[in-house]
């Protein structure tokens, strides 16, 4: 799995693609 299972990475990228959350707003990794 490229994320190493990190859920909240996929659910925030998710929500990203979904429109509901801006690329800036993403947390840093």
């Amino acid at each position: 799995d490229a994320n190493c299972g990190n859920t909240l990475l996929i659910s925030l990228e998710e929500l990203v693609k979904d429109g509901l959350l801006k690329e800036e707003e993403l947390p840093e990794p």
